[in-house]
């Protein structure tokens, strides 16, 4: 039995710019995580290296994460924050 965790966020600044995140563990340990600005994968042991290079000639995966974290989930978060917002007006 294995277990592959994927965690990810995205934050909206003050100033208005975004940011984000993606990784992967593999049985509790850090596997490998998008740079979301350079398009890129980096593996965070040996075993992810053969990931990394098929996801880094692959920019698809990437671009619909960045895509993802910059859009949908930003859109979610200030959703969650204007519920937030409203209940705690109550």
């Amino acid at each position: 039995l294995h277990l592959l965790q994927v965690m990810y966020g995205c934050e909206l600044q003050d100033d208005g710019s975004l940011g984000g995140f993606l990784q992967y563990a593999f049985d509790g340990h850090d596997f490998i995580s998008l740079d979301k600005d350079r398009l890129t994968w980096t593996a965070a042991m040996d075993a992810a290296k053969i990931t990394q290079d098929r996801w880094n000639s692959e920019r698809v995966i990437a671009h619909q994460w960045k895509d993802y974290l910059e859009g949908r989930c930003i859109e979610y978060l200030k959703a969650y924050l204007k519920l937030g917002d409203d209940r705690l007006q109550r």
